[in-house]
């Protein structure tokens, strides 16, 4: 996962004598079979080499070099997408490999390019998960299908509840008050390391684990401020892995996710029909490709859809015809969604993909919001 502290510090990065290689490559398998993407990485590099004036390329030689070589040394298990930052002058290189696709880019300046990055930290749910009991809470971040453990709060020598009789008794209500007060104590640790992340990793929303009582205690002694982002809760031991935080967590995000695209489709819908700014069907969603107005697309998740690809253009249609640009033939694919989600995010859109069972399977599981 991309951790938001690191791309801060590249952010940070004042403009010097130093030239830093950005580059941003979508990798998906499906709309790049047999490692295509390496042809395009290839025409890139030339571009550069090609474009660039003899002292930036003299400065940035070797970052190109070591991006060459990091895509043809060995194969690679990629995600979506892959974005690589180089300065052999500045002693840095990072790589990043993304869930989510990105517009294909090489970009070569003073300063690392993040704008692609930070906008898949946007436009994706970004959330909060905290574990916690009475003496103890783990905090973990998750984000498209990836979970990261950040930080843990101790708050050592809670005493427990113990029902006490006889003369013990006269004692109790001041025991129970001495074990209120260190809760609510651990409490406000908890608190102060939940807002503290929420704002450092852009988490909108928390969801809640841990042993049942605990989870009570959490949420009922929590401000109003925190208690309104809590989307769930869920049972778990506090020794539970990362990946068993992360598969209960899952559950809950995406019912919450799937009730806000149920929302962002109506809003589509209500668009088409009152001011032309969205279109529904693929034939439509296809021309505003081409046309490059696609601000959201909308996509049902089993979706999938033959159609035909312009081997020079790149030009997409769901018949067989020559091209309507350049004449060209048209080559038959199995994967024109994908394609057309690609060209979405090529042009500057986002994609949402929806479950299969909203309403946009009815309306002809393909939309998009428009720019203009």
């Amino acid at each position: 996962m991309v951790d938001l502290d690191e791309i801060r510090d590249l952010a940070s990065i004042y403009p010097g004598s130093a030239h830093y290689v950005t580059l941003y490559l979508n990798v998906d398998p499906l709309t790049n079979p047999a490692g295509e993407y390496a042809i395009r990485i290839n025409n890139m590099l030339k571009d550069a080499r090609e474009s660039l004036d003899k002292k930036t390329l003299k400065d940035v030689s070797a970052d190109l070099e070591l991006i060459s070589d990091y895509f043809a040394t060995e194969k690679r298990e990629f995600k979506k997408s892959v974005c690589i930052i180089s300065s052999k002058a500045a002693n840095l290189w990072k790589e990043y490999h993304l869930a989510a696709p990105t517009k294909s880019e090489l970009v070569v300046e003073k300063t690392p390019h993040l704008d692609p990055i930070l906008d898949i930290m946007d436009n994706y749910g970004r959330y909060l998960v905290v574990l916690a009991s009475k003496d103890r809470a783990r905090i973990f971040v998750t984000q498209m299908g990836e979970v990261t453990e950040y930080g843990e709060v101790k708050s050592e020598d809670i005493p427990g509840r113990h029902a006490k009789g006889g003369w013990f008794a006269l004692s109790q209500d001041r025991y129970d008050r001495h074990t209120d007060w260190h809760e609510g104590f651990h409490i406000k640790e908890v608190e102060k390391k939940v807002e503290s992340f929420m704002d450092r990793q852009k988490a909108g929303k928390i969801v809640i684990g841990g042993p049942e009582e605990s989870i009570a205690m959490v949420t009922e002694k929590m401000p109003p401020v925190l208690r309104e982002k809590v989307i769930g809760r869920f049972r778990a031991e506090m020794f539970a892995t990362p990946v068993e935080i992360l598969a209960a967590a899952s559950i809950i995000i995406k019912e919450y996710e799937r009730a806000a695209k149920d929302r962002m489709i109506e809003d589509l819908i209500a668009r088409v029909y009152k001011d032309n700014r969205g279109v529904l069907g693929i034939e439509d969603v296809i021309l505003m490709t081409e046309e490059k107005r696609i601000q959201k697309l909308m996509v049902d998740s089993d979706y999938e859809q033959p159609g035909y690809i312009c081997p020079n253009c790149r030009a997409l249609s769901i018949t067989p015809d020559p091209c309507r640009f350049c004449g060209a033939k048209t080559g038959r694919t199995s994967h024109l969604v994908d394609f057309i989600m690609e060209k979405a995010v090529e042009q500057g859109g986002s994609v949402e993909v929806v479950p299969g069972e909203s309403k946009l399977r009815e309306a002809g599981r393909i939309g998009a919001l428009l720019r203009y």
